[in-house]
């Protein structure tokens, strides 16, 4: 696929093979249970809809470039992060709004108020694309 094209797809998640024993052996009880994952989704999809009630849209993926800038505030340290990215993986504006976009949404599930390192190479590591290409 070409690079304009990519770059309107928001997430790339590549999962490993399961094993037989991941898949029929003893459960991992150190996940997240649907449950919690439910609520987390529901507080950050409500903390959008309050952010953006006066914008006429309700979700961070209706961001235009004005309101990433208004709502994707970034540390020093966090902007260095993605403009090392930015310039070494030659990233287009639209994908970079686009990890934007998602570190604030990855922000909203972790019920804060600002986009933090963790959440900007969260966002990152979704752009992820073979051979560890980021795109």
């Amino acid at each position: 696929m070409s690079g304009p094209l990519l770059d309107r797809i928001d997430i790339f998640s590549f999962v490993n093979d399961v094993t037989f024993k991941q898949l029929f052996g003893e459960k991992n009880t150190d996940n997240e249970s649907s449950e919690s994952i439910q609520k987390r989704v529901k507080s950050a999809r409500k903390i959008q809809r309050d952010r953006f009630k006066k914008y006429g849209f309700y979700c961070n993926s209706d961001m235009k470039e004005d309101h990433i800038k208004k709502f994707c505030k970034l540390t020093n340290a966090t902007s260095r992060i993605l403009e090392l990215v930015y310039t070494k993986y030659h990233l287009s504006t639209r994908a970079c709004n686009k990890i934007l976009k998602l570190s604030r949404t990855i922000a909203d599930l972790d019920n804060a108020k600002n986009i933090d390192k963790k959440h900007i190479m969260e966002a990152i590591q979704y752009r992820k694309f073979l051979n560890d290409n980021i795109i």
